[in-house]
Parts: C-alpha cells; sequence; structure tokens
C-alpha cells in the first residue's frame, strides 16, 4: 500500500477513464460476434484492452478466468494507489470481489482453500461464507475510513443491497437487464454525487460489472471452441 495519493487526481483520472467506457454500440457490435477470436479482437479494439492481459486467441477459458482476475486485481490495485491513505484499505478489500465465486465453488465442494482461510482470518468471528466475510470485512474497513458519516456512501449502498436482493431471486441467466439497469444508475450517481471517495467505489462496482460483461462474451466462445 502506498503512502497515499490525492483525491482531485484519483477523480480527474476516474473521469478520464470514464469517457472511454465502451457505448451500447460497441458491446452490441461485440455481443454479435460467434467466435472467440474475432470478439477478442473487438474487445481490444473497443476499449476493454485493460482486462485483456495474458489473453490471446488460443487461450482456453482456465487462462482467461486468470488473465481476468490478476486484471482485475491490477485495476483496484491502480486506483487505491492514487486514494488518500485512509481510504486504501477499504478500497484494496474491493480485489477480493473477484474470487467470490471461486471461492463459494471450493467451499461447497471441499472446505476452505488457502484464499477462503486468508479471507476468514482477517474477520473476527471467522465467516464460513465467503460473501458474508467479504462485505464484513469491506464495511468494517469503510467504518474505519469514516464512510459511515458521508450521505453518498449511505445512497450508493442502498441501491447496491437492492440490486443484490433482486439479484438473488433471479432465474440463472436472468441477469443482464438488472446488471445494466445498476450500470445506468452508477453512472447517473458519478454525474450527480459530490466528488469525493464514494464516486471511486462507484467507479469500482462500474468495473465490477463491466468485466463480468467481457467474461459473458469472452468465455462461452472460449468454451464452445474448446468442446469442439
Amino acid at each position: 500500500m502506498s503512502a497515499g495519493g490525492d483525491l482531485d487526481y484519483a477523480l480527474a483520472r476516474l473521469a478520464a477513464r470514464r469517457a472511454r467506457r465502451p457505448g451500447p454500440a460497441t458491446w452490441r457490435a461485440l455481443e454479435s460476434l460467434r467466435a472467440f477470436a474475432p470478439a477478442l479482437a473487438a474487445a481490444r479494439n473497443g476499449g476493454l484492452v485493460h482486462w485483456l492481459d495474458g489473453i490471446d486467441a488460443r487461450s482456453d477459458p482456465h487462462r482467461i478466468e486468470a488473465a481476468l482476475r490478476a486484471a482485475w486485481r491490477a485495476e483496484v490495485a491502480a486506483l487505491a494507489r492514487w486514494l488518500p491513505a485512509r481510504w486504501q484499505p477499504a478500497l484494496a478489500a474491493c480485489a477480493d470481489w473477484i474470487d467470490l465465486p471461486r471461492l463459494r465453488a471450493i467451499g461447497a465442494a471441499e472446505g476452505a482453500d488457502k484464499d477462503l482461510a486468508r479471507l476468514h482470518a482477517s474477520l473476527p468471528g471467522g465467516h464460513r461464507d465467503p460473501d458474508a466475510a467479504w462485505q464484513a470485512l469491506l464495511l468494517a474497513r469503510l467504518c474505519e475510513a469514516g464512510a459511515v458519516s458521508d450521505p453518498a456512501f449511505a445512497r450508493l449502498a442502498r441501491a447496491l443491497t437492492l440490486h443484490r436482493e433482486r439479484f438473488a431471486v433471479l432465474p440463472p441467466g436472468n441477469g443482464w437487464p438488472l446488471r445494466a439497469d445498476l450500470d445506468d444508475w452508477l453512472l447517473g450517481f458519478l454525474h450527480t454525487a459530490p466528488p469525493g471517495p464514494a464516486t471511486a467505489f462507484a467507479w469500482v462496482a462500474l468495473q465490477a460489472l463491466e468485466i463480468e460483461r467481457v467474461r459473458g462474451v469472452l468465455l462461452p466462445r472460449a468454451a464452445r471452441e474448446a468442446a469442439a
């Protein structure tokens, strides 16, 4: 963890990145492609190259998954370095989000692996559920940084909680419209919320939606071609 950055600098960097986000037309063109290699090339040319380090036309699903997890951690680490020191631990906790699906599967099948054990060890009480463990850790670090007194954080937390509740009751494979609604809400939040740390965490949520969508494009195509 660095000694600490500058909030104004961080927000300026985020604004520049937000201006380069792929728009709906880019996603429609990308998602219309049936084969993996053209989809990967379109993603590189469509403003998504920051997720694709280590992925090429020969990558199998396992390599793609590993590369996306590494790209997410690099993205979170960069943002954490930009923020003032007191916000860095909370932002850094967001890096573990990418591993929650894997940890759920490992926990259900084999018991805790070393990553899940590390996440548990960071919390008092030893949560066995990785989602609960991660949420508790993030909340604890946000409280330590002073987020509980920030109305913008309260507004963001309500929106994310509502999204999780709605998402939890959806049948598998029906989550993309709900993700799109959250994406729109987060963009509106970035335009209307006062500049502050909450906007950095809203950006992380937007990036989470983006990398999930990249994964949803690349993995099924790579898996089909691997099976063939």
